[in-house]
């Protein structure tokens, strides 16, 4: 089945999308169908083939994913971009993709790729007769995904024909553009990211006649969850996933009860186990290659590493409750002082639960007595004064452990952050090695 005859195979008078912009646009499957066809018919003439790779560095609207539909309809092979990435990324990148033809983008994206000699197609579409969709197995690769991970080389994920993502992203962070978007008419399931949550939460933001509200990306602690869930009159769906295999973990409020620090149980058809737990409790949580939504293979196909035979290592680590897993943090961001190992996630719950902090990282700082301390880089509100550093380390450790909390901290005006909204933990970490205040 080919990816975007599936997608496509609908009414020409169904509801394909909605544009909530400032002038909301609906959108039935004629006008996408007719988008692609044209724009298939420009690849086509420019020389893209199967099994050719075409970047796409669009924003996310509906043109990107009229974009992904036509170069998958004629069985090439999609690598998207993100916008937010700057020349040097987009170099990486689209060098570690090898092979490719040329990069769909826009005028914005046409000014970032000024200096590369590489074919562009600026929202191009050609007249003509209907492209058949051409055949498409399981096994053919149908996007190359890269991870917004912090990693110094791209390592990119091929996926096959089952996996369609399209979203919507705010062009600055305004709290107020998103409480107008939420409340129009008809707009009942939302998802943020855990760090929009955070940032939303500063402003005093709510939202009321919400059916579900969805996060994911980091973790969020019991006591933020109990503050949103009471500001939206509804507990939180969180979920977890990789580029590598997405919903692999996941909460659901109208199918189960939520059990405080135990936000997931393995999405069906997921079998998902914590192995080699230490003192803890907390240890590795491997999929198996035959999940629904893992990739094909790693691009470049050299991370032998990543897999324990059949099962691919996510690099997080979770402790298991009964069949809740709850995350504990990355494998290379536990600390360790004194002979205990401490989750650098649940510090920063709590951290995030002081009254004047907005954001925060958390990460080892060597020590020759501890081995590591506890080092936080912390962002206040807006609204927020500078209290004493002391207050923010009493407030977490007497929420959760006595060794467990922040003995060295600092107030930053921002955080080091992926074009996903995470933490990037790896410059902290570098900050706190060198001693940087």
């Amino acid at each position: 089945m080919n990816l975007a005859a599936l997608c496509l195979d609908q009414p020409d008078d169904q509801m394909a999308g909605t544009d909530m912009g400032d002038v909301r646009q609906d959108a039935t499957y004629d006008l996408p169908s007719q988008s692609v066809e044209g724009l298939e018919r420009s690849l086509l003439s420019g020389g893209l083939g199967q099994v050719d790779r075409m970047a796409v560095l669009l924003g996310q609207s509906p043109y990107c994913a009229t974009a992904n539909l036509a170069i998958w309809k004629i069985v090439a092979i999609s690598a998207p971009l993100f916008g937010l990435s700057q020349s040097g990324a987009l170099v990486s990148r689209l060098e570690n993709a090898e092979k490719v033809s040329g990069v769909l983008t826009d005028a914005d994206g046409a000014v970032l790729l000024e200096d590369l000699a590489l074919a562009r197609y600026v929202a191009e579409q050609t007249a003509g007769g209907s492209v058949p969709f051409a055949d498409v197995t399981a096994d053919k690769p149908t996007v190359l995904i890269y991870s917004s991970s912090t990693f110094c080389k791209p390592i990119g994920a091929f996926h096959g024909d089952g996996v369609l993502i399209v979203s919507s992203r705010a062009q600055k962070s305004d709290p107020n553009a998103c409480a107008r978007m939420i409340t129009k008419p008809s707009v009942l399931y939302v998802f943020f990211l855990a760090t929009a949550l955070d940032f939303l939460k500063a402003s005093d933001f709510s939202i009321a006649d919400l059916r579900c509200e969805a996060s994911c990306g980091e973790p969020l602690g019991a006591e933020v969850l109990a503050s949103w869930q009471a500001s939206l009159a509804m507990t939180i769906n969180e979920f977890y996933g990789r580029t590598e295999c997405n919903m692999i973990l996941s909460f659901c409020a109208v199918g189960f009860a939520p059990r405080p620090c135990c936000i997931e149980k393995p999405a069906p058809g997921f079998d998902v186990q914590v192995i080699g737990a230490d003192e803890t409790g907390g240890g590795d949580f491997p999929i198996r290659r035959a999940a629904s939504s893992m990739m094909l293979e790693y691009w470049p196909p050299s991370h032998a590493e990543k897999f324990r035979g059949d099962l691919m290592l996510t690099g997080d680590r979770g402790a298991q409750k009964g069949d809740f897993i709850r995350l504990v943090g990355r494998d290379d961001d536990i600390i360790k002082s004194t002979g205990c190992r401490i989750g650098s996630s649940e510090i920063e719950d709590f951290l995030l639960t002081y009254k004047d902090i907005a954001n925060g990282g958390v990460m080892g700082k060597p020590d020759p007595l501890r081995t590591e301390i506890v080092k936080a880089f912390t962002v206040l509100q807006s609204s927020g004064t500078m209290p004493d550093a002391a207050a923010p380390q009493a407030h977490v450790k007497a929420r959760l452990a006595s060794y467990a909390y922040s003995r060295d901290a600092k107030f930053v005006d921002a955080l080091p952050m992926t074009v996903t909204g995470k933490v990037i933990c790896k410059n902290l970490k570098a900050r706190a090695a060198r001693g940087v205040a």
